[in-house]
């Protein structure tokens, strides 16, 4: 008869080299996922703002008077995009927009505002003024603009100073009492995602071509160059408001607005909300004085408070004519 051979070390031994494989691939495919994380979080801001600027600035190049139609092409697209990298690297879980009940009246806002608040805006500023100017037999406005120049000049132009008028209007309508309602709709949310952005009131837009457009238009700035302001704004707000963890160096916190700049203006304090009034370039918050590092501030919730603003859309719409408290 032959020796019994053992049976049960030689079992054990199995399994234990079975489960040394198991964790080593589970270790493996961690490690690669935290890999391709970082490398997602490290280049998705800057590629994303690449991808959207050559978009508009190749369609604009093309034809001025299509930046408009570019830029609202891409930003729906570009949204959709941004929403599901929200739920593969959100910066936070809990302001996922599959959480968010708010989504629709988000979604009408940013129809109302794009389409409605948008056109009004044209009508009113860049057709109606500029007709006016040209009635008064100052087509040119002041004339203090340099018409002759590089187109790309321009454009550089319009933007930066565009954007220092932005920023004054912004931080009006936080600071003067009778215009904070027609803000406050943008700050009442109590998540970020990227349908944050565009949630605006339709007179929000209004504001922007009184405070914004119309001293371009009197300088002499063309019509068809000053929706290179607005587009600018948008490029940059987008990813603003996008609830994925990026990581960003902090030198670029100072030259563009960021995420983490602007995240800290939705914050539920107030001395923290009151500041980063910046829509594009940071510049004006640290000439200001009113830039808040995001190295030095974490933002833990956002929102008003107290919030006045009701939360039906209809009755949100009527809320700057029906508010009398201000922030």
């Amino acid at each position: 008869m032959l020796p019994a051979v053992p049976f049960r070390p030689q079992s054990c031994s199995v399994v234990s080299k079975t489960r040394g494989r198991d964790r080593r691939h589970d270790t493996e495919r961690r490690d690669m996922r935290t890999a391709t994380h970082r490398v997602l979080a490290s280049s998705l801001w800057p590629l994303g703002l690449a991808l959207q600027v050559s978009a508009v600035a190749v369609a604009g190049w093309a034809d001025p008077d299509s930046v408009g139609r570019a830029m609202g092409a891409t930003t729906v697209a570009f949204l959709i995009v941004l929403l599901g990298l929200e739920q593969i690297l959100p910066y936070r879980r809990d302001w996922s927009v599959r959480r968010d009940r708010e989504i629709w009246r988000d979604l009408g806002y940013s129809v109302l505002y794009i389409s409605l608040g948008a056109n009004l805006a044209q009508i009113v500023f860049l057709t109606g003024l500029t007709t006016a100017l040209s009635c008064l037999r100052i087509p040119a406005g002041l004339g203090l603009w340099p018409v002759g120049g590089s187109m790309l000049v321009q454009i550089a132009g319009v933007v930066l100073l565009g954007d220092f008028l932005e920023y004054w209007y912004h931080r009006l309508v936080h600071t003067v009492p009778w215009l904070w309602p027609v803000h406050a709709i943008h700050h009442t949310p109590i998540r970020l995602n990227a349908l944050k952005g565009p949630r605006h009131h339709v007179i929000y837009f209004l504001g922007r071509g009184a405070f914004v457009w119309a001293p371009l238009l009197v300088i002499g700035v063309p019509a068809r160059l000053v929706a290179w302001q607005f587009a600018a704004e948008v490029l940059v707000g987008t990813l603003a408001h996008a609830n994925i963890a990026f990581e960003i160096p902090a030198f670029v916190h100072r030259v563009l607005v960021t995420p983490e700049v602007h995240r800290i203006h939705h914050s539920v304090d107030a001395r923290e909300g009151n500041s980063n009034y910046s829509t594009v370039f940071p510049i004006w918050d640290l000439l200001f004085g009113t830039y808040t590092d995001p190295r030095l501030v974490g933002v833990r919730e956002t929102g008003i408070d107290p919030d006045p603003v009701p939360r039906r859309f209809l009755a949100e719409l009527l809320s700057p004519m029906t508010l009398r408290e201000s922030r």
